[in-house]
């Protein structure tokens, strides 16, 4: 085994954030850490961005694994946002710049 193999081997690769939504039916979700809150309207998660809360109508989460950072939801999703935008500030350039 090279040294590099070596190094790399306790390291977990960072999570990245994603989300795919599909005709505001269908959201496929990388980088959860956490789910706070559920029911038919309302999801709160926390993620490795910040929190984000999925509103709708007949939300059911599809399949969580949290082992993998992933979380599948159907329904009518009508609206997602998220309550802190510190993370975007902290980043240089794109997105947060408008969010100063």
């Amino acid at each position: 085994m090279g040294k590099t193999e070596e190094k790399d081997r306790g390291k977990e690769a960072p999570v990245n954030h994603e989300l795919c939504l599909v005709n505001r039916k269908r959201l496929h979700i990388g980088g959860i850490e956490k789910v706070y809150h559920f029911n038919e309207v309302l999801i709160k998660t926390k993620t490795v961005m910040g929190m984000l809360e999925i509103k709708g109508q007949n939300l059911f989460i599809e399949s969580l694994d949290l082992e993998k950072k992933e979380l599948a939801v159907t329904g009518e999703i009508k609206s997602l946002q998220y309550e802190d935008s510190s993370v975007l500030k902290k980043q240089k350039g794109g997105l947060g710049k408008w969010f100063k």
